[in-house]
C-alpha cells in the first residue's frame, strides 16, 4: 500500500487503457482538408471570391501586378496552371486568412517564373494571391527564394518595344564610340576630318547588325515582349 510509485509505470498502465483513434480521426481528418484545398489551388481559375478583408489584409492592384511582372519576366496566371509543388506553409496562411474572414477561399491567383507554369501548347518566388474582383488581389502567402536584384536588368531590354529600342540605340552608340579609329580608316588624318561621318557610319551598322540579331533570336526563341507575356497562357505567344 506504501510502496514507491514508478511512475514510467503507471504512464504505461495509462496509456493502455487510452485511445488514440480520436486524434487520429483527427489527424486524417486535417490531411483531408489539406489535399482538398492543395486540388482546389491546382484547379482555380482566377474567379473573383466574396470576403471580407480583415484590417491587416494586404492588397495589390492589378495594375501594379502587371508593372511588377513586366519588370522582373513573371507570369500572374491561375492556380490551374501552375505545376510545381504547394507548400504546406501556403495552406497553413490560406487557412488562416480563412479564420479571419470567416469565408473559405478556393480560388486563386499565381505570380511566379514561366517555367514552374505548365504552360499550353507546351523554385524561385512564387506569389500567391486571391482575386477579390475589381482587379484587386488579396495577398495570401510567398515562398521560394527572394528575387536576385538584377533580374529586373537583365529582362529590362525585352520589357516592351520601347525599352528594347532604347537598348539596341544606347548599346550602339557605345560601341560606335569604343571601336578605334584604325579599325575604321587606314589614315589618321582622314579620320579626324571625318570624324563624325565615320562615327554615323558605324552606329548606323551597329545598330542595323544588333536589330538583326535579335530580332532572328527573338522569332527562333518564340520570346515576346513581357507587356504581352505577363498573363499570357501560351508559352510561343
Amino acid at each position: 500500500m506504501f510502496e514507491s510509485i514508478d511512475i514510467v509505470e503507471k504512464l504505461k498502465e495509462e496509456q493502455s487503457e487510452f485511445s488514440l483513434t480520436p486524434l487520429q480521426d483527427v489527424l486524417d481528418k486535417e490531411a483531408a482538408n489539406d489535399l482538398k484545398l492543395t486540388q482546389s489551388i491546382k484547379s482555380s481559375g482566377g474567379n473573383p471570391v466574396s470576403i471580407d478583408l480583415p484590417e491587416d489584409a494586404v492588397v495589390f492592384d492589378l495594375a501594379v501586378i502587371q508593372r511588377i511582372c513586366e519588370d522582373y519576366r513573371l507570369r500572374f496566371l491561375p492556380g490551374k496552371f501552375f505545376k510545381a509543388e504547394i507548400p504546406y506553409e501556403a495552406l497553413i496562411r490560406i487557412k488562416e486568412m480563412e479564420r479571419k474572414t470567416g469565408s473559405e477561399i478556393r480560388d486563386f491567383m499565381i505570380i511566379a517564373p514561366a517555367d514552374l507554369f505548365d504552360l499550353k501548347d507546351e523554385y524561385e518566388d512564387p506569389v500567391l494571391l486571391a482575386p477579390l474582383g475589381d482587379n484587386r488581389f488579396l495577398f495570401i502567402h510567398k515562398w521560394g527564394n527572394d528575387m536576385t536584384w538584377y533580374r529586373k536588368y537583365i529582362y529590362y531590354p525585352i520589357r516592351n518595344f520601347e525599352t528594347y529600342l532604347a537598348t539596341l540605340f544606347t548599346l550602339s552608340f557605345v560601341f560606335s564610340m569604343i571601336i578605334p579609329w584604325n579599325w575604321i580608316v587606314r589614315e589618321r588624318w582622314l579620320y579626324e576630318e571625318s570624324f563624325f561621318y565615320y562615327r554615323i557610319m558605324l552606329f548606323g551598322s551597329c545598330l542595323t547588325w544588333l536589330f538583326v540579331m535579335s530580332f532572328y533570336y527573338g522569332f527562333v526563341s518564340r520570346k515576346n515582349f513581357s507587356r504581352s507575356d505577363w498573363n499570357n497562357v501560351y508559352f510561343n505567344k
